[in-house]
């Protein structure tokens, strides 16, 4: 809308009382009764609403002034008392401009200005007389109604608002004449019917040159408005085709499409804005896009502005887009914890690099698995743990020397894409200085460490290979050289199992409890329940070895079950002092909800009976095996009130796909998210994926929390659930139940961990 100032205001409402007076005052001569109207007057006067829609535009800046087509009156021009017809006149052009302009605030000031541009007309149409009635009245009529028209408009330029950009007010006098001369030969030819009629003289070939003329006239005039509109539209609808526009051609294409919508000779994008003349659009950036044309060219309109306006919009919706792609892009193919590509990127990058090798290049993939790694992680901590995958991340990307060629497959899985390689004997000397790479000293905290890799390979000497076939075939190479490792100490592994299968038979594996707390309301919403199994020859077994125990002991059921019991009984002993505690978690391993057995019956049981909510988390890891066995049991659990939970969320396997499984109500953030939130990038991938899944709806709980400041990072990214360290350690029955004996819900910030 156009800011007017207040003298512009005080003569808008001069302008309309001084027309309201001038219809009053010839409503007065009706005493008679109206105009005698013969049926060429009123045709004329019903074209009146067309006039008023089409509308010569005079350009100043963004002030839009237009002047109406009024050659209708002039076909009554030798109707009895002309200026008597000025009432009819005005209730049709107010209810003209009521209905074309109604969402334009100015609309009843144009209708004012022409009403009184109509009523000079007919004054000026009633003593016309040069002996050529009724031609001298037409045109003398004409004249004397453009320089009304103009001069009122004028005023109101003046003194309206300024626009900033230092057009003065000019006519576009190639409309003004075309359409001028229309109105003229038209109401000639109009004029020449009457005297016909009259019984009068009337020269055949000067009619019908004038009659011609004027046609050809209203015929270019349209033409060259429908062209231009045609340009405009074309231009735009292609321009929204084609939308959003390449991030590398987005300046370009607003050059392009603008030159071909405003009919300009170029359109650019300057950091600064044009000289006189051109026609400057801001852009977000504060660059501008500039249009030109030739010196004595015509002025750009206000409609050509909003054309240019509109694709500097498409040109900013665009750019912005693409950033956001960027970003989605940037979360889906980047590893979190180590800047390497995702499995599902990899995977990508693999297919591309099949396809367009050279003939008879030979491609290899080599999965890597860091042995003893878990001890790093119970010795000095998962902080160290992250420091120690970086730092052999890093050194893979420093010897491959292209981050999409390398994945980090899981916790401490690596797969490394190797490309050129003449056959198998050197694919194993890179094996070989992969293996020496990951056996660098490493220094964790202030200790010195070597790892050892396991190194599966498989080799490609073809482009019709099955890609996923050559995945499964190095990764099944590796899983068997790490069998073989472990097969090379049978006692220890022979140890492992008997007090794993000990301690289930015999119900000595216990249970260990981590509170997650809602930070929003500062108090545990609930406990993660996690095995825990001590022997008294092997010490403390890590729980993954508990876990991969279990399988081989075909006793992962049990193991589970032993589990479930022990969290409900821990869990109805701890609301005697919480009842507000109703929610626990377990963890299930996929291939324990293939089919629905007396475990999974057991914890829909503990829903039902004991006024419970069970949490099953199952890893990121395993969704790649997701299947509709798994989906089916899944919606029975939750048709008996337990929660899916998505555990590890982030840790590189399958991203954000894993969102797309049905029926899933909560991810767990893993903490490969939180290992350097120093970085701005870190953060901003944390605070991107937190409200991701908050507007997806999901129950976000973020893990491995072990100082404030990550958990500060975290609520201002709208977490509301944290779990870790923090908080507590995972503790036993007893402690636990005491813990809420003494504080009740509210959480605890460990200031051993509290930095």
């Amino acid at each position: 809308m156009t800011v007017r100032t207040r003298a512009e205001r005080r003569y808008e409402v001069l302008v309309i009382a001084v027309a309201v007076t001038a219809i009053c005052f010839r409503t007065f001569q009706w005493r008679t009764g109206p105009p005698d109207l013969n049926v060429v007057a009123i045709i004329a006067l019903l074209l009146v609403p067309l006039a008023v829609r089409t509308q010569i535009t005079v350009s100043r800046g963004e002030t839009r002034l237009t002047l109406g087509m009024t050659a209708a009156v002039l076909f009554s021009a030798d109707v009895d008392r002309q200026a008597s017809i000025l009432p009819i006149w005005a209730i049709l052009v107010a209810g003209s401009y009521a209905l074309f302009h109604r969402d334009e605030t100015w609309g009843q000031f144009r209708a004012a200005v022409q009403i009184l541009g109509g009523a000079v007309l007919l004054r000026v149409a009633e003593v016309a007389d040069i002996d050529f009635a009724p031609f001298d009245r037409v045109f003398a009529g004409l004249v004397a109604y453009f320089v009304a028209i103009c001069l009122l408009e004028i005023v109101r330029a003046r003194l309206a608002a300024p626009t900033g950009d230092g057009h003065p007010l000019r006519l576009r006098w190639t409309w003004a004449l075309v359409i001028g001369l229309a109105m003229f030969y038209l109401g000639c030819v109009l004029a020449a019917l009457r005297r016909l009629e009259a019984g009068l003289h009337l020269p055949l070939v000067p009619s019908f040159i004038v009659s011609m003329v004027g046609l050809g006239a209203v015929a270019i005039g349209l033409t060259m408005r429908n062209r231009e509109l045609n340009r405009s539209v074309a231009a735009l609808s292609r321009a929204a085709v084609a939308m959003p526009w390449r991030r590398d051609e987005i300046d370009a294409s607003l050059g392009r499409w603008g030159a071909q919508g405003i009919r300009a000779e170029r359109v650019d994008v300057r950091e600064e804005p044009g000289a006189r003349g051109d026609l400057s659009v801001p852009l977000v950036d504060g660059r501008f896009a500039v249009a030109g044309r030739s010196p004595g060219d015509l002025p750009f309109t206000h409609v050509e502005r909003q054309v240019l306006e509109a694709l500097a919009h498409m040109s900013e919706t665009s750019r912005r887009e693409a950033t956001q792609i960027d970003h989605l892009r940037e979360r889906l193919n980047i590893d979190a914890l180590t800047g390497l590509s995702t499995y599902t990127y990899f995977r990508e990058t693999l297919s591309e690099v099949s396809r367009t090798r050279r003939p008879g290049e030979s491609i290899a993939v080599v999965f890597l698995d860091l042995d003893g790694f878990k001890k790093i992680n119970d010795r000095f901590g998962h902080v160290a743990g992250d420091v120690a995958i970086r730092t052999v991340a890093q050194r893979l990307l420093e010897h491959s020397g292209d981050a999409r060629s390398i994945t980090r497959y899981g916790g401490d899985e690596f797969a490394v894409l190797v490309r050129d390689v003449r056959d198998y004997a050197a694919l194993t000397e890179e094996c070989e200085r992969l293996t020496a790479l990951v056996a660098r000293p490493l220094l964790v905290g202030q200790s010195t460490v070597r790892l050892r890799a396991s190194i599966g390979c498989a080799l490609s000497s073809s482009a019709d290979d099955d890609l996923m076939a050559l995945v499964r075939a190095a990764d099944q190479q590796m899983i068997q050289r790490k069998r073989a490792i472990h097969a090379a100490d049978p006692q220890v592994t022979s140890g492992i199992d008997d007090a794993v299968r000990h301690a289930i038979v015999d119900g000595t594996l216990w249970t260990a409890y981590q509170p997650v707390v809602n930070v929003a309301r500062g108090e545990i919403r609930c406990l993660e329940a996690l095995v825990r199994c001590t022997d008294a020859r092997l010490g403390s077994i890590p729980p993954p070895v508990i876990v991969e125990s279990a399988i081989r002991l075909n006793m992962l059921d049990d193991m589970t079950a032993l589990v479930l019991e022990q969290a409900v009984e821990t869990l109805l002993e701890c609301r005697r002092h919480v009842a507000d505690l109703t929610m626990f978690s377990i963890n299930l391993e996929l291939e324990q909800m293939m089919v629905w057995s007396p475990l999974l019956q057991r914890i829909a049981d503990c829903c039902r009976e004991h006024d419970l909510t069970v949490v099953v988390e199952i890893s990121e890891n395993s969704i790649g095996d997701w299947t509709e066995a798994n989906a089916q049991v899944t919606s029975r659990l939750q048709d008996a009130g337990v929660l899916i939970a998505i555990d590890d969320f982030g840790s590189g396997f399958a991203g954000l796909g894993s969102l797309y499984l049905p029926r899933v109500d909560t991810v767990k953030l893993d903490r490969n998210l939180l290992t350097d939130l120093a970085n701005p990038r870190q953060t901003l991938v944390v605070t991107r994926t937190t409200a991701l899944l908050e507007e997806l709806g999901f129950w976000v709980v973020a893990e491995g929390v072990t100082a404030e400041e990550e958990a500060r990072v975290l609520g201002d990214a709208g977490a509301t659930h944290l779990q870790g360290f923090l908080y507590g350690m995972p503790e036993d029955r007893a402690t636990l139940v005491e813990r809420f004996r003494a504080h009740g819900l509210a959480p605890l910030v460990d200031s051993a961990t509290a930095v």
